[in-house]
């Protein structure tokens, strides 16, 4: 039987029209380059186990994008791959078309808050913009405290999360001249339309020279899947019970232990290929159960990106405030557990400004092996805007 490395990614949706909360053709391809870059950048960092959620760090370097000015401004763009105007109308249709799944069977909860200090004034456009097109709540908020004002941000994120995530700001890390506080919180969960029964200890080989065996779990059912040979990966979707928006994609290097090859080659429109795959196979998959977060220092990625005079005196924020600017913090927590049942997934983003001083399935005859016994990528996809919302690397179960 022959192995093969398989990398999970979590990815969040794609919309295919322009209408109805969903986003253009060209605004997909924008938002998943800036995912890809962002995804390849973290993994590039951080060795071992990652989770990470992309589209919570879009989203909140689309509001910072709406007051920045200048150079501060270009570099945003240039690492959005996007105009202010765009990522507004990305954004603001994301937030609609996520606001529908409250009501729905598929537990999906994306929201956006601002925490502003009681004696700043922001500029009323910023705040608007904050309201119309990034659907975010806001607070007004003593930063005269910082453990009051940490206490008041991370409560919100913990009951945002359903408790997954209890905190994403430490005291010290907002200083009494904190004026804003923009954080993004996602909490997914949703059941596997094909459960898991199986699991038994299988070898998972994380490098060459080590192999452990960890819980697998094993299924042999009708999946969309295939084998794309410029990223050099086998890949298959795994669907969940009550939607066919979002799915799992895992993608499986051909040669043993090729992860950073896949990687390598990975570009956003081979990641789209992937996601309007549609050829179903029967396939015999196994792969590992896994629990993983992480703790993501964005002040250090987002320079790689070309993001940097916001963090610095050079900072030009006078869309947000009159008061000369710059980001102190910017961070994400995020985590995933996927077992026999299915997969729950939530992740806090956020960043502080400072003041200087059940479905048909065709009948198949093909086949494919799909076995994850060794360091591979995670996706959640969502089936509707084609765009990764969680992404990560399970190097060791």
């Amino acid at each position: 039987m022959k192995r093969v490395i398989i990398s999970i990614c979590i990815v969040c949706l794609v919309l295919q029209s322009p209408v109805d909360g969903s986003i253009s053709q060209e605004l997909t391809s924008s938002t998943n380059q800036f995912s890809v870059d962002l995804i390849k950048t973290i993994l590039h960092e951080k060795t071992g186990n990652i989770v990470s959620c992309p589209l919570g760090v879009y989203f909140l370097l689309a509001t910072l994008q709406q007051g920045t000015g200048g150079n501060s401004r270009g570099e945003i763009n240039d690492a959005l791959h996007s105009q202010p105007d765009e990522t507004r109308e990305a954004c603001r249709n994301i937030s609609t078309k996520y606001a529908t799944y409250r009501e729905r069977q598929v537990t999906l909860d994306f929201k956006t808050r601002a925490f502003i200090n009681t004696t700043f004034e922001v500029k009323p456009e910023f705040k608007q913009t904050l309201v119309e097109d990034f659907k975010s709540d806001i607070d007004l908020v003593d930063f005269t405290s910082p453990d009051n004002s940490s206490n008041i941000i991370n409560t919100w994120v913990q009951q945002s999360t359903n408790n997954r995530i209890s905190s994403l700001f430490e005291p010290s890390d907002l200083p009494q001249d904190t004026v804003l506080a923009v954080v993004n919180a996602v909490y997914f969960k949703n059941f596997w339309l094909n459960r898991f029964y199986e699991t038994e200890n299988k070898n998972f080989s994380s490098t060459p020279d080590v192999t452990k065996e960890v819980p697998t779990m094993s299924k042999v059912s009708v999946y969309n899947g295939g084998e794309n040979a410029d990223l050099g990966a086998k890949f298959v979707h795994l669907e969940f019970a009550h939607t066919s928006d979002f799915s799992v994609l895992l993608v499986l290097p051909t040669e043993r232990h090729g992860l950073n090859n896949v990687l390598e080659r990975l570009t956003a429109d081979n990641l789209i290929s992937l996601l309007n795959y549609t050829d179903f196979k029967r396939v015999t998959l196994s792969v590992p159960k896994f629990q993983l977060n992480s703790d993501i220092n964005l002040i250090t990625t987002l320079p790689k990106l070309g993001v940097n005079e916001v963090f610095h005196g050079l900072a030009n924020l006078t869309g947000i405030g009159d008061l000369p600017l710059f980001v102190g913090k910017f961070v994400q927590k995020a985590e995933i557990l996927v077992d026999e049942g299915g997969v729950t997934a939530s992740a806090a983003t956020g960043y502080t400004v400072q003041q200087r001083s059940g479905r048909r399935y065709p009948h198949v005859e093909e086949t494919m092996e799909f076995i994850a016994d060794h360091p591979f990528l995670f996706f959640i996809v969502d089936r509707v805007h084609n765009l990764p919302l969680f992404a990560g690397r399970v190097s060791s179960p």
